[in-house]
C-alpha cells in the first residue's frame, strides 16, 4: 500500500478541512478500500475523527462504501473536480499533438507533469504506436522531485530560493530518497544549466531512462516534459543524440504557443532557473 504524500502545514490551515483532505489522500493512493482504522494507522487521525470526517465525506459524493465491507472508495463525485481542472488546462490541449509527435520520433513514452508538494503529478501520457512492450505511467501518477529526470528538470527552471525550499523539504520529510539521488541530482542541474535538459538512467526506476526539459506558461507556472523507456532501448547515447534534440524542439514549440519560455542553456549560470553554487 502506497502511503500519501506528505502535507505541508500553513499557519492558516483550517484543521477539520486539512483532516478531511488527508483522508481523501490516504484513500486515493491506496490500491484497495479502507476501513476507518487502516485509515487512522495512515493519516495519525483518531478513529472517531476518521469516521465522522469519512461520513461528512460520503454525504457529499466524494466517498462510498462497499456495500460488503463497508470500506471506503472514492466516489464519482470527485472526478467534478479533476473534469473541471483538467478543462481549463488549456496547456495539456496546446501541447498533447508535440507529446504525440516527441514520442513517435523517440519510440519512447512521454510524460507532461507539474508538481504537487513534494512530487511530480502527470497530466498527459503518450505512447508511441510503435512500441510493442514499454513502461507506462498513467494520467494522476506521481514521479520523485529529486530522481526523476521529468521532477529535475521542474526544479531547473525553479529560481533558487524556491528550489533550495523545496530541497529542504524533501530532505526532511524523505531523507533516504535524498541521500540516493543527491548526487544525480546535483550532476542533472549542472547538466539542465549548460544544455537545456537532464537525466536520470536508472534513478527513479532500474528499467526506465529518461530525458527531461521543462518550460513555463504564461503566468510563469512550470512543467516538465521527460521521455524515455527501457534502458535496451533507450540508451545514454540514443537519449542525447537522437532524442535530446527533438525533447528541447517539443518544450520550445510548447512555449511558444502558450507565451510562455523553454528551459534553455546557460553555461553563465547567471540565469534564475539554474543552479549556480552546485
Amino acid at each position: 500500500m502506497s502511503t500519501p504524500p506528505p502535507v505541508e502545514r500553513s499557519p492558516d490551515e483550517v484543521a477539520a478541512l486539512s483532516r478531511g483532505i488527508a483522508v481523501l489522500r490516504c484513500i486515493a493512493h491506496s490500491p484497495q478500500p479502507l476501513g476507518n482504522r487502516q485509515i487512522s494507522d495512515l493519516t495519525g487521525l483518531p478513529k472517531a475523527t476518521v469516521s465522522r470526517l469519512a461520513g461528512t465525506l460520503v454525504s457529499l459524493g466524494l466517498l462510498q462504501q462497499s456495500g460488503e465491507t463497508e470500506r471506503y472508495v472514492l466516489a464519482p463525485g470527485v472526478l467534478e473536480f479533476s473534469s473541471a481542472y483538467l478543462s481549463r488546462l488549456d496547456v495539456g490541449r496546446v501541447a498533447q499533438p508535440h507529446l504525440v509527435a516527441l514520442a513517435e520520433h523517440a519510440g519512447g513514452g512521454v510524460l507532461l507533469a507539474s508538481r504537487d508538494r513534494l512530487e511530480m503529478v502527470v497530466l498527459s501520457s503518450v505512447r508511441p504506436q510503435s512500441a510493442v512492450v514499454i513502461a507506462r505511467v498513467d494520467v494522476g501518477g506521481r514521479l520523485s522531485l529529486v530522481s526523476s529526470a521529468i521532477g529535475r528538470a521542474y526544479m531547473a527552471m525553479l529560481d533558487p530560493a524556491e528550489r533550495d525550499a523545496l530541497i529542504a523539504g524533501v530532505r526532511l520529510a524523505r531523507p533516504d530518497e535524498w541521500n540516493r539521488s543527491e548526487t544525480g541530482y546535483h550532476a542533472a542541474m549542472r547538466q539542465a544549466q549548460s544544455e537545456g535538459y537532464c537525466l536520470s538512467l536508472g534513478e527513479w526506476h532500474p528499467e526506465l531512462n529518461t530525458i527531461g526539459s521543462a518550460f513555463t506558461g504564461p503566468s510563469g507556472e512550470v512543467y516538465a516534459v521527460t521521455c524515455g523507456g527501457s534502458p535496451i532501448t533507450q540508451t545514454r547515447e540514443r537519449l542525447l543524440a537522437h532524442v535530446a534534440p527533438a525533447l528541447q524542439h517539443c518544450v520550445q514549440a510548447i512555449a511558444a504557443e502558450i507565451g510562455g519560455r523553454a528551459l534553455q542553456p546557460s553555461v553563465s549560470g547567471t540565469r534564475p532557473a539554474h543552479d549556480s553554487h552546485h
